[in-house]
């Protein structure tokens, strides 16, 4: 072949056929490929990444996506004014099948492990589960609900102030009634019983970043219209090979721990009748809900049968 005739599109290895005929190669070689020249072209020309222009351009007038796992999430378009338009609510929001739920909330967790964050929970025996489990993946936590006393409350609020970083697990009850200090994020992870409640928590946070990542199954996206400045709300994509781990880890601590096993079954029991005698109907109906879905998400493989 000719220095100056170019190669023909099968003879550019892509990202997978790292040295086929070779099937000795070693790592070095893989990474030397890598760094090679041949690679390097290909990706220019696109054998390896190909984009589809319509694709992008859908993308372009869809609502914008993040990685909240990031420290500052990227903004399309103009970072800088884009950050300013939502400096007052920094809304998230991201759509969490069920039976993905928690590996999409213990992912987020593990990476911001160095923030401080609450996470609001629509039941106290919901919240027991969660806390548990956490501990359990390497996730520790301070919970706060309406079973502790006053003084047990007050402690464990003095402790979440005075550190620099951590996690605070709380009901949806309990949380309308605190004053929190400064925290990089409030995650909203199961249905808020009062939307007008909603509405107002931001003003519940001295000073702070004020930034809330609200998960919502796909059929609650209409949550959104009835929420304060809901055009600011950015969309977050997950995308990691951990979220899938730590749920298979979570259903086997549920398998193989009793206790963690009777947590599961009643916090799946109370977030089930929680959603049932949730008022806004429209939104949050318990007909459609996904049992199975929504029972795996607890770690429970056959969910227990439940009068509503």
């Amino acid at each position: 072949m000719g220095p100056g005739r170019p190669r023909p599109r099968d003879s550019i290895p892509g990202p997978l056929y790292v040295a086929a005929r070779n099937r000795t190669a070693d790592f070095h070689g893989a990474l030397e490929f890598l760094n090679s020249r041949v690679y390097r072209s290909s990706m220019k020309r696109g054998h390896v990444i190909v984009q589809d222009e319509d694709r992008r351009k859908k993308k372009k007038n869809a609502i914008q996506k993040v990685n909240p796992c990031d420290p500052e999430p990227l903004l399309s378009g103009d970072p800088a004014a884009a950050q300013s338009k939502n400096s007052s609510a920094r809304g998230f929001y991201c759509i969490a099948p069920g039976d993905q739920r928690f590996g999409l909330l213990a992912t987020f967790l593990k990476k911001n492990l160095k923030k401080k964050i609450v996470v609001i929970f629509s039941t106290y025996r919901s919240l027991l589960f969660h806390n548990q489990v956490l501990i359990a993946l390497g996730i520790p936590n301070l919970s706060i609900h309406e079973k502790l006393d006053d003084a047990k409350a007050r402690s464990t609020i003095d402790q979440f102030r005075d550190a620099d970083r951590g996690l605070l697990l709380t009901t949806d009850a309990v949380f309308y009634g605190l004053i929190i200090p400064p925290v990089d994020w409030i995650l909203q992870f199961e249905p808020p019983d009062d939307v007008e409640k909603y509405k107002q928590r931001p003003g519940q946070q001295q000073g702070g970043n004020n930034r809330g990542l609200l998960f919502l199954l796909p059929q609650e996206i209409s949550f959104l219209k009835g929420v304060r400045d809901s055009d600011s709300f950015l969309q977050c994509e997950f995308s990691d090979i951990k979220t899938g781990i730590l749920q298979s880890q979570m259903e086997k601590l549920v398998q193989k721990n009793f206790r963690i096993h009777q947590l599961s079954t009643e916090g799946y029991r109370s977030y089930f009748h929680a959603y049932a005698s949730n008022p806004h109907k429209a939104i949050f109906n318990v007909k459609n809900l996904d049992p199975q879905a929504s029972s795996a998400s607890f770690g429970i493989k056959r969910p227990p049968k439940i009068l509503v």
